[in-house]
């Protein structure tokens, strides 16, 4: 039991000693500890005053009770004042850092438990009008994942969505999504040639997944045809017969009007 309990204790150092609060912890251990020496040394202090002096100042805290007396001392705290503010600013960036990093593994370790994956490669104005026509909250839905070329999660996204950001057609990314999983993708991204290349790039991975694809040019069409792609729609060709079933039947206007 104890053997077990120090693996684990030595398992948790170890993955401590990698992240950035331990840099953080490090840089704050020197700070104080060289504020502290150099504080007592110049001023004549005792060890423990200079400590709680250096502290406060560190923190930028700055109680005034204990103050340096000494020329040396003065310029002193110049130097720890602005190893202060170093402190802070590490600190809150490591803290801010942390905090965005909780959601994407949060998100990781859901991804883990599905099983029957919907793929939605790229998130623009298509794939929102999409998400809104389906109900993804009923129980009958699938477990939605979305892979689009984004910095950060998209605010609108569903929660229940996990979102990877990423190029969808690289297939590191992919098989992070659990291609092997995917049970179908939807494919609507801004550039066709990408959209082309997310298609072969499922295709070559998982075959099984069945692919619906969205493309702006006509001619693109085929090319998604011939490697396997069975459900492909295009804009131009879905635009113009939209036009034509406006320009002869009103009923069609008016139904598009009021969806």
């Amino acid at each position: 039991m104890i053997v077990v309990i120090i693996g684990h204790l030595k398992r948790a150092v170890r993955k401590f000693t990698k992240t950035d609060f331990f840099k953080a912890f490090i840089y704050i251990i020197v700070a104080v500890s060289i504020a502290t020496i150099g504080f007592s040394y110049l001023e004549g202090r005792s060890l423990a005053d200079s400590f709680y002096w250096a502290v406060i100042t560190l923190t930028t805290v700055g109680y005034g009770d204990i103050t340096p007396a000494t020329s040396a001392g003065r310029i002193f705290v110049v130097f720890v004042s602005i190893l202060g503010i170093g402190m802070v600013a590490i600190f809150a960036g490591t803290f801010a850092s942390y905090l965005i990093g909780i959601q994407p593994e949060r998100e990781m370790r859901r991804l883990k438990k599905m099983t029957d994956i919907v793929l939605i490669c790229g998130y623009n104005e298509k794939i929102k009008n999409f998400l809104k026509e389906i109900d993804i909250n009923s129980k009958e839905s699938k477990d939605m994942v979305c892979i689009a070329p984004l910095e950060e999660r998209p605010e609108d996204l569903p929660e229940s969505i996990v979102f990877i950001s990423g190029k969808p057609y690289e297939d590191k990314f992919l098989l992070k999504a659990k291609i092997f999983d995917v049970t179908e993708a939807i494919i609507s991204l801004d550039h066709d040639q990408d959209a082309i290349l997310t298609a072969l790039a499922i295709g070559g991975l998982n075959r099984k997944t069945e692919i619906i694809c969205n493309v702006i040019r006509e001619e693109n069409v085929k090319h998604l045809y011939k490697i396997g792609v069975k459900k492909v729609l295009c804009d131009e060709t879905v635009g113009g017969q939209m036009l034509a079933s406006m320009y002869k039947e009103e009923a069609t206007f008016e139904i598009l009007h009021h969806a």
